[in-house]
């Protein structure tokens, strides 16, 4: 665990805040590389990226802290979060997606090609966040006695021997970004490589959850419930959008 990436006497830059700010740079230059590839306009797409990286960001923050209420209800102050405290959900940002709706009809972006570019920053950000979580120590896997396995802490502190969940879900997101650039070609209609990422990404999610040391009702996690309605969601819109084109 290196919670802090940079000390240097009363400096310390925590390494969770780091992997968030190179996700965010990442996932945004991503972006604009795969909409100028389909076309985009350069300025009009950039100003569109760089507005909605707020709503996507406290959209990330606002679904983590609503899954933790109870304890955030009574430690308000952590609500903004300082130092190694972070937490975010990643499907949160995705309410950036009918927010961008009204922005992308003023900037004259195509909604369904600007989501396409958009899955190539998605996939870039989730990436280096969830090194950024590895780093931190949260987001921690099940004890494990597997050579595989990592010196982790849990919620509480107490180190053990646990699945890397982080970097599963890290490779994850690596691995599809790849497979979208190869893809991108051959995607029947516009939006179709957005819809795809997210069901492939949240089928996976699903998967890895099942190694993630957390709170379960029903025996599934909130990530598991939430990845199931994606993945639903998603094939239901493929398929009616292959249907009609």
């Amino acid at each position: 665990m290196r919670p802090q990436l940079v000390t240097w006497r009363a400096i310390h830059i925590p390494s969770y805040v780091v992997m968030l700010y190179l996700g965010l740079v990442a996932g945004a230059y991503t972006a604009y590389a795969a909409g100028r590839a389909e076309g985009l306009s350069g300025e009009t797409f950039a100003a569109a990226i760089l507005v909605l990286l707020v709503p996507s960001v406290l959209g990330a923050r606002l679904a983590f802290v609503v899954s933790r209420w109870p304890v955030f209800r009574l430690e308000p102050r952590r609500i903004v979060p300082w130092g190694r405290e972070g937490g975010a959900v990643a499907y949160g940002a995705l309410v950036s997606v009918p927010v961008s709706a009204p922005l992308l009809v003023a900037l004259g972006l195509p909604f369904a090609a600007f989501w396409d570019a958009g899955a190539f920053g998605f996939l870039a950000a989730i990436t280096c966040l969830r090194i950024g979580c590895f780093l931190n120590g949260c987001c921690c896997g099940r004890e494990t006695t597997s050579r595989f396995g990592c010196e982790r802490p849990d919620a509480a502190g107490a180190v053990a021997r646990r699945i890397p969940t982080q970097l599963l879900e890290a490779g994850l997101g690596a691995a599809l970004l790849l497979a979208a650039a190869v893809a991108a070609p051959r995607m029947p209609f516009a939006g179709a490589l957005f819809l795809t990422a997210l069901a492939v990404y949240a089928a996976g999610r699903f998967f890895i959850d099942f190694a993630r040391d957390a709170p379960r009702k029903q025996g599934l996690t909130v990530g598991q419930r939430w990845s199931a309605g994606f993945v639903l969601l998603s094939m239901a819109v493929l398929v009616v959008g292959t249907w009609v084109g």
